[in-house]
């Protein structure tokens, strides 16, 4: 433990002595950090290597064309799963949540977002809506509104810049890599205007079980309760299974 706090402390005074200066240290950090970001092979699903630009990209496009797809499912079993569940979503919760968005909504979570965010690739950052506002309300408005009509959003506020990022693992293999969305302001701030939306009504509608991502939920609970009911099952002389399920990429698949 003190080993520990000792290197901590050490990695600290590095960084304020070379961290934030041109030095050869910062730049050293920078070409290995852009090394490690850099895709030289990738393997398509036969396992065979692939190294120029265009296979690559091949492979990445066919790799998330497959992962994004929609999948069918079958309607019966769809049912089957869901005829016991408990109606949580309630007929008055749908028509607040599906009111039209207004002009005050927009700017309250415009105003509501935290400052010193990258910008996407038309570069307005949060700040410029923030302070200009009054001017842009309305046509921001209008195209918001537009977008419910035509079921799409505008394409420019749709679009971001996507980046991979390296975990641990083959770095040939495209399941070790982790795709991250630069996304515009613009498209930050609709998305903020739903989330506080739904906040509200998120704790009557989610089962009290879910610990995480949720304001005033802690995901640790879940080890206090898996060490609360091991004690409970041992010291009971209690049959207990525990079932443990990793699911892949389940954000990607919610369909």
């Amino acid at each position: 433990m003190r080993k520990a706090k000792r290197a901590a402390i050490r990695s600290r005074v590095k960084w304020q002595q070379v961290g934030d200066r041109c030095s050869a240290e910062f730049f050293k950090s920078v070409r290995q950090k852009n090394a490690q970001s850099i895709i030289s092979e990738l393997k398509n699903n036969q396992g065979k290597i692939f190294t120029t630009c265009k296979d690559m990209e091949q492979i990445c496009v066919n790799f998330y064309q497959a992962l994004y797809k929609h999948k069918e499912i079958s309607e019966e079993a769809l049912e089957e799963v869901l005829r016991d569940l408990p109606i949580t979503f309630t007929t008055s919760m749908n028509e607040v949540f599906s009111k039209e968005i207004t002009e005050e909504e927009l700017g309250v979570a415009a105003k509501a977002m935290a400052k010193g965010k990258a910008p996407g690739h038309d570069r307005l950052s949060l700040e410029f809506f923030q302070k200009t506002w009054p001017y842009v309300c309305i046509d921001y408005h209008v195209m918001i509104i537009q977008g419910f009509e035509d079921e799409t959003l505008h394409e420019s506020i749709a679009k971001g810049l996507i980046s991979l990022i390296p975990k641990k693992g083959d770095k040939a293999d495209l399941n070790y890599w982790r795709p991250i969305i630069l996304l515009m302001a613009a498209y930050k701030i609709f998305a903020k205007t739903l989330q506080l939306r739904l906040k509200p009504i998120l704790n009557d509608i989610i089962n009290p079980e879910q610990t995480v991502f949720l304001p005033l939920r802690f995901i640790l609970d879940n080890i206090v309760l898996t060490q609360e009911a091991l004690h409970w099952a041992k010291t009971s002389r209690q049959p207990m299974v525990f079932l443990n399920l990793d699911f892949l990429k389940a954000y990607d698949k919610v369909s």
